[in-house]
């Protein structure tokens, strides 16, 4: 059964820490392509910085060395809000049912899923990945969320249940650990901001965080110096 994972986002800027976490996503879930959405107008942010011509760039630039990596771009009609539940079901309908699909989430996302559009109804379609950090607890989770995922956690991507579960289209939820890189897109764009003020320094300050295809794009076209 062929596996697909979903990553949704703004992308504002796109970082190293998404592009690891694209790697190790595809490791844990044995996945053989990955779909990275690229939100036109997300219903749960409203964020300041580049437009959608420009982000869409940047993830090219930043996954041109991924050949399991698509930048999609279902989501970039800004006229009216996407709904994952949509998303999912559409893909849902394009694949079939001899698909696995997985849609990858932060924990922070899967505390407010009772405030999605049917976000309990997610797995009717994909399973959830559900990217987590060790001090992350489920059970600390609201009650709501807590009762949606009985029955369908899996904590160990490696188990008996979890292999049998990979290889089913839909309807569990990964718990995925993540040590890697946890870096704040909001901070970045403040770093690159300041950044123009001393440029002797500006693509140091970014090298740890950013691509370095990426900041000569933004460096290029001067984005985030108005935020």
């Amino acid at each position: 059964m062929e596996r697909i994972g979903f990553f949704g986002g703004s992308f504002n800027p796109v970082h190293l820490g998404h592009s690891v976490l694209v790697k190790r996503l595809k490791e844990e879930l044995q996945l053989d392509r990955v779909e990275i959405i690229l939100n036109g107008n997300p219903p749960h942010k409203t964020v300041p910085g580049a437009g959608y011509n420009d982000r869409f760039m940047m993830l090219k630039l930043a996954f041109a060395s991924f050949p399991f990596v698509h930048i999609n771009q279902c989501e970039r009609d800004s006229a009216f809000v996407h709904y994952t539940y949509d998303t999912l079901r559409e893909f849902r309908n394009f694949y079939g049912q001899d698909t696995a699909l997985f849609f990858m989430m932060g924990y922070d996302s899967l505390c407010s899923l009772d405030t999605w559009k049917k976000g309990f109804n997610l797995t009717d379609y994909a399973h959830l990945a559900v990217i987590s950090r060790p001090q992350y607890d489920p059970e600390l989770l609201p009650y709501s969320v807590k009762h949606f995922l009985k029955n369908r956690l899996i904590t160990e991507t490696t188990s008996k249940n979890a292999l049998n579960a990979l290889n089913t289209p839909s309807g569990n939820v990964f718990w995925i650990d993540s040590r890697e890189l946890d870096i704040s897109s909001t901070r970045l764009r403040t770093i690159i901001h300041e950044g123009y003020e001393t440029p002797e320094i500006f693509e140091a300050k970014l090298q740890p965080f950013i691509d370095a295809k990426v900041i000569e794009y933004i460096k290029q076209h001067h984005l985030y110096s108005l935020i």
